[in-house]
């Protein structure tokens, strides 16, 4: 096969604010990749499927990351070649330091986790099954101490419709919790609402304290 090409994203500086694309961030259109001969020295070619965008990577940028190489981050791609006999071909990999290109290669000693085919969207080991759902997971249990209906809990999650505080709401109902929750617009109390959200409110119109006072919260 004659190269083909391999769209990246270039980390080029760390901003002292807000990334901004084109300074910071640039996406290369010019880039090529031979997937039959690039050199893999042990490891493995694999095609990107899914990449996620989390604010977390903003961290990362001061002291992770180098000028002038692939911006990095959790993603889920598909093996397409392997020289190392832990992986083989037609395998899923997650790593959380996945370069943003369509194709990379990993090297032998990679950090990467071999998913299990669970018939979900691939996409999904990025959310719910990803960073979101563990930070949503252990918060939750860790910290939220909440106990069954029954025995009379009531649990409040700020935030609620975004990613992390969607997923406890959710888990939340589903062990029988009464969820009180708070959003920054209608729109997204309303998407509280059809999650199972007991109490859904938009915070920029109603007083929290006051909203948990009169639920009980």
């Amino acid at each position: 096969m004659s190269p083909v090409p391999n769209p990246t994203i270039i980390f080029i500086s760390n901003p002292q604010g807000v990334p901004v694309p084109g300074e910071h961030l640039v996406h290369r259109n010019d880039i090529t990749i031979d997937p039959d001969n690039v050199p893999l020295n042990g490891g493995i070619l694999i095609k990107t499927i899914s990449l996620g965008v989390d604010p977390y990577l903003r961290n990362r940028m001061p002291y992770e990351y180098k000028p002038n190489t692939p911006f990095l981050g959790h993603g889920v791609g598909v093996i397409i070649r392997s020289e190392n006999t832990k992986y083989r071909v037609g395998q899923h990999i997650h790593t959380p330091d996945y370069p943003f290109a369509h194709y990379a290669v990993f090297s032998p000693d990679a950090n990467l986790r071999v998913l299990k085919e669970e018939g979900l969207p691939w996409s999904t080991y990025l959310g719910v099954l990803g960073l979101a759902g563990q930070t949503a997971w252990v918060g939750y249990k860790a910290f939220a101490h909440a106990k069954k209906v029954s025995l009379g809990d009531t649990i409040y999650v700020s935030t609620g419709a975004g990613v992390v505080g969607s997923v406890i709401c959710q888990v939340a109902k589903a062990e029988g919790l009464r969820v009180i929750s708070s959003a920054g617009s209608d729109s997204k109390a309303e998407f509280l609402k059809e999650l199972g959200v007991d109490i859904a409110f938009n915070y920029k119109k109603q007083d929290i304290a006051t909203v948990l006072k009169e639920n009980g919260g």
